[in-house]
């Protein structure tokens, strides 16, 4: 199941809201470290309109593929990609992060300044994968030096405000007793 479709399955178990789903989405897929270096040599073997998805996956720019037809893509060959399907992942995710300049930032921050606050997500994330992600991180950010934290505000100003208000505290609480 790809985290999308994980999170979506867990806005309906839930009834987590808007706001707290997109902040999953960008902190659960955004913040892990997806960097998977792998030889990608069977994409050579794909069909010509599959690499024009596949391209569209991988791209800054916007093709003829919607979103739909890439994820549906990546979850039809998630068999055969296997391990390379993380990757694929997290490029079409960096594609939609482009298009957000200020989550680049914050992405660029955590990958290369604040490396502590790394947690791995498995490709197929049940949920005690998710509470403890939320867990992890929330301890990890908490644990920030000033420093760190002041960088962090600076470019992300929101981030203390996601952290720490009810809506994030509750996901956690709830998250917690689904799992248990």
């Amino acid at each position: 199941m790809l985290l999308i479709e994980f999170l979506n399955l867990v806005k309906v178990i839930t009834n987590v809201n808007g706001y707290e789903l997109n902040f999953l989405m960008k902190h659960i897929t955004l913040i892990n470290n997806f960097i998977i270096e792998r030889e990608i040599n069977f994409f050579n073997n794909l069909a010509e309109n599959e690499k024009t998805i596949l391209n569209d996956v991988t791209s800054k720019y916007i093709y003829s593929s919607t979103d739909n037809e890439v994820l549906k893509f990546i979850k039809s060959k998630s068999y055969s990609f296997g391990e390379d399907l993380e990757c694929i992942f997290r490029k079409f995710l960096e594609k939609q992060v482009s298009l957000l300049p200020e989550n680049k930032d914050f992405v660029d921050f955590l990958l290369k300044t604040s490396s502590s606050l790394l947690v791995f997500v498995p490709a197929n994330p049940n949920f005690d994968d998710v509470k403890n992600f939320l867990l992890k991180f929330y301890l990890k950010y908490n644990d920030l030096n000033r420093e760190s934290k002041k960088q962090l505000y600076l470019l992300y100003p929101n981030i203390d405000e996601l952290i720490n208000n009810l809506k994030f505290k509750n996901l956690i609480i709830k998250f917690i007793q689904l799992s248990d």
